[in-house]
């Protein structure tokens, strides 16, 4: 399988387990699955195996809400990205983002959303700030060391030594 299609076969494969899950989830605690009810569906949706069926379904029973949390947590992680993209537009660097909200390790969504406005606060202030200084125009980590330092230094990159 080359390369792109192996990438959507895996989400594609995540999402139909955390499809699962979620139904799961719900038939234990709001639709009163009994144990060998989960199983079963488990088995018919042919997505994992049999070692997998019995430690999911242990795991479920003994944490109500757990897939609809984790779901609940992805959509407000995206929304956040989103909101992040938006406002800060081609200045918007993803690893960036990441690493700033999981840095702060497990949070309430309310939190991680301050944290995100937060963010994107004194993302937009590095920004204001460097194009105080003339910096503004193609991001530096974009531009060839040549480019950066005749940006850095007010001279056309024709003009800096190599």
């Amino acid at each position: 399988m080359a390369g792109a299609d192996q990438t959507k076969c895996c989400i594609d494969y995540a999402a139909l387990f955390k499809t699962l899950c979620l139904v799961v989830d719900t038939g234990i605690h709001s639709k009163g699955w009994n144990r060998e009810q989960v199983v079963e569906f488990m088995r018919q949706s042919g997505a994992i195996d049999e070692p997998s069926i019995q430690s999911e379904t242990d795991r479920y029973i003994a944490w109500p809400a757990q897939a609809l949390a984790y779901k609940l947590g992805q959509l407000k992680f995206r929304e956040l990205r989103n909101r992040a993209r938006i406002e800060l537009g081609a200045r918007f660097d993803i690893r960036s983002f990441h690493d700033a909200m999981l840095n702060g390790g497990v949070l309430p969504l309310d939190l991680l959303d301050s944290r995100t406005d937060s963010w994107i606060r004194a993302q937009k202030r590095a920004i204001n700030s460097a194009g105080v200084h003339g910096l503004d125009g193609p991001h530096l980590a974009q531009m060839t060391p040549k480019a950066c330092c005749a940006r850095l230094h007010g001279a056309t990159p024709s003009s800096v030594q190599a």
